[in-house]
């Protein structure tokens, strides 16, 4: 009897790029930038809803009613590109209560599978004995 291969899993590729702001830019209340569209508001939700539900199981309740961050959606940047790249970046400012602040741009590329096969083969192999 064969076994089945299981399907390939659908991934979405995603990257964070994370550019420090000068406090005196992170206090600016800014409306929408030149060249910038609107995040649309389902999207922005679910990044919010996504990243506190991530520190809520990572570093508990205290910490997310101590409102040490502040994360305001800033807009969506259109990104010229072929099929296989990202249509857009989107950008969100996080501000710490202390002052420090950064830039989160989001670029999500177009879905596809991945191979658990493929992943497992890109991976070096130890050679034994470990010295």
């Amino acid at each position: 009897m064969k076994s089945q291969a299981a399907p390939a899993a659908t991934v979405w590729p995603t990257f964070v790029l994370l550019f420090a702001v000068t406090p005196a830019a992170a206090a600016e209340r800014i409306g929408q930038p030149a060249g910038l569209q609107p995040i649309p508001e389902e999207v922005a939700a679910a990044y919010r809803e996504r990243i506190e539900d991530r520190q809520q199981r990572l570093l508990g309740q205290p910490y997310l009613q101590a409102r040490r961050l502040e994360r305001r959606s800033i807009g969506r940047l259109a990104l010229p590109g072929g099929d296989a790249d990202p249509a857009f970046a989107d950008i969100h400012l996080v501000v710490h209560k202390s002052g420090a602040a950064l830039w989160e741009v989001w670029l999500t590329a177009k879905a596809g599978t991945i191979s658990h096969r493929r992943a497992v083969a890109l991976q070096p192999r130890p050679r034994w004995p470990c010295r």
